[in-house]
């Protein structure tokens, strides 16, 4: 009896220590294509990491850039014809337009 107890916790610690990110860390929305279909889009609000769901399967959106970790908004960018989605990170302003294959920064006025 002492032995399965200790194998359940011991068990119980290590699949605790395999998911380290909490349910409030990210965030999901979806957006329609130009045909109508549902497109999922999840963000990591302290990475700025953003994956894209199509048929069922998530791909991770490629950055140009190292993003420090901070506190990311991900938002839809409502057009008629196509959708876009947009990222700010809320602690420094600098914000990011995705144009369907890669994020492009907003440049800043000088």
């Amino acid at each position: 009896m002492r032995i399965i107890i200790s194998l359940v916790v011991v068990l119980g610690i290590s699949l605790s220590s395999v998911v380290s990110a909490s349910e409030e860390d990210f965030e999901v929305f979806s957006v329609k294509d130009q045909n109508g279909w549902p497109i999922l889009v999840r963000y990591h609000r302290g990475t700025g990491a953003v994956w894209l769901a199509f048929k069922g399967r998530y791909k991770l959106v490629k950055e140009n850039e190292d993003l420090p970790k901070s506190e990311y908004k991900v938002i839809e960018h409502n057009l008629q014809s196509h959708w876009r989605i947009c990222r700010i990170d809320k602690k420094t302003g600098k914000t990011w337009f995705y144009n369907g294959s890669k994020w492009e920064a907003v440049a800043e006025e000088t």
